[in-house]
C-alpha cells in the first residue's frame, strides 16, 4: 500500500498574498483525493506567511524556504526535497485550475499508460489588463510520440505544454533534472523536452486552467541579460537529443535553426531598449559567441534594424 500521495499540487510563490488564495482555493477544489496541495513560500516579505495556519488547517502542507532561491531554485527544490507525489503538477500563485476533474483524470491517463512520460491539456488566457479571454483550442493529438512532440516545438505560437496543465511523472521529471540549470526560466521547456527522448506525451483536449496576463507578468517586462540567459534551454535540448541518437541530422539542424530564430530573434528586438549601447553591444557579442547568429543572414539584418532604432530612440 503506498504511504505518499498519487499527486503533488506544487503551488510556488512569492509576495502574492493577494492572488495566493486563488490558487489554492482551486487546487483544493480538484476532485482527485490522493493528493497533496504544497505551498512553496519562497521566502515573502508581504503578507504570505499570515496565510499559513488557515489553510495547514485544511490540509494544505506548507514550507517557507530560509531565503529566496530565486524562480528556479524554489521550482527546483519543490521538486527534488519536498514533493512526495508520484506525479506532480506546479500551479503558479497568480494562476488557477478551471477544470475539478481535470488532475484526477491526468492520473488517470499516467496510470493507464507508462509509456506515457507527461500529459498536458489546453488554458484559458485571461487578460485582466483589458479584461479578454482567449480559449486555446490547439489539435494536438491525445498521445503523441515522444520525438514527434520534441520536434515540434517552435511550429506555432501555441506548441507549448503550459507549466499549470503538465501532470509528470516525478521521478522522470528528476532524471531529466527539472529547473536543475540555474537562471533558465525556461527549464519546464528543457525538462519536457527531455523527458520525451525517453517517452511519449499525452494530451487531453479541453481547456483546464487560466493563464493570468497582467502587468507584473515576466513576459511584459523583459529583462535582455535574463532572455540572453534564457535561450541557453535550446542549446541544452539540442545537445541531449544529438547524444540521443534517434533523430537525423538535418531533423535537428531544422529544429535547432528554427528555435535559435525565435529566441535570438527576440533578444536582438529587445537591444532596442537597452540601457546603454556598450551593453546592446556586449548582449550582441554573446548571442554571436554562444549562438552564432551570423550564420543567419535575416537575424544580422534584424540587428542592423534594432540598432537604428537604438541610435534614434527617444
Amino acid at each position: 500500500m503506498r504511504s505518499s500521495p498519487l499527486l503533488s499540487i506544487i503551488i510556488p510563490t512569492y509576495n502574492r498574498c493577494d492572488l495566493l488564495p486563488r490558487a489554492i482555493e482551486s487546487a483544493l477544489a480538484q476532485s482527485i483525493e490522493d493528493r497533496e496541495v504544497l505551498v512553496c513560500d519562497n521566502a515573502s516579505t508581504d503578507h504570505t506567511d499570515d496565510l499559513r495556519e488557515s489553510y495547514e488547517t485544511r490540509g494544505v502542507r506548507w514550507v517557507r524556504n530560509g531565503e529566496n532561491l530565486g524562480l528556479c531554485g524554489n521550482l527546483h527544490t519543490a521538486v527534488f526535497n519536498h514533493c512526495k507525489g508520484k506525479y506532480f503538477v506546479v500551479l503558479s500563485d497568480d494562476d488557477y485550475l478551471t477544470d475539478t476533474a481535470y488532475l484526477e483524470d491526468a492520473c488517470t491517463f499516467l496510470e493507464t499508460n507508462p509509456d506515457i512520460g507527461f500529459v498536458h491539456a489546453n488554458i484559458v488566457m485571461e487578460d485582466v489588463r483589458s479584461g479578454t479571454i482567449h480559449e486555446l483550442d490547439r489539435n494536438i493529438p491525445e498521445r503523441m510520440q515522444g520525438k514527434d512532440f520534441f520536434l515540434s516545438l517552435g511550429k506555432s505560437s501555441f506548441d507549448f505544454a503550459y507549466l499549470m496543465t503538465v501532470v509528470a511523472r516525478t521521478e522522470k521529471a528528476k532524471t531529466a533534472g527539472f529547473f536543475s540549470e540555474s537562471e533558465i526560466p525556461h527549464g519546464d521547456s528543457l525538462a519536457w523536452l527531455t523527458m520525451s527522448l525517453t517517452s511519449n506525451v499525452g494530451f487531453l483536449s479541453r481547456n483546464v486552467a487560466s493563464y493570468v496576463l497582467h502587468d507584473a507578468n515576466a513576459i511584459f517586462n523583459p529583462k535582455i541579460n535574463a532572455w540572453v540567459k534564457d535561450i541557453r534551454f535550446f542549446e541544452i535540448a539540442y545537445a541531449r537529443a544529438l547524444s540521443s541518437q534517434i533523430f537525423s541530422e538535418a531533423e535537428l539542424k531544422e529544429w535547432r535553426h528554427r528555435m535559435r530564430n525565435s529566441y535570438c530573434g527576440k533578444v536582438i528586438d529587445m537591444l532596442t531598449f537597452a540601457p546603454s549601447m556598450r551593453e546592446a553591444i556586449a548582449t550582441l557579442g554573446i548571442l554571436q559567441r554562444e549562438h552564432q547568429i551570423a550564420e543567419d543572414p535575416r537575424l544580422w539584418l534584424r540587428t542592423a534594424k534594432a540598432y537604428i532604432k537604438r541610435i534614434f530612440r527617444r
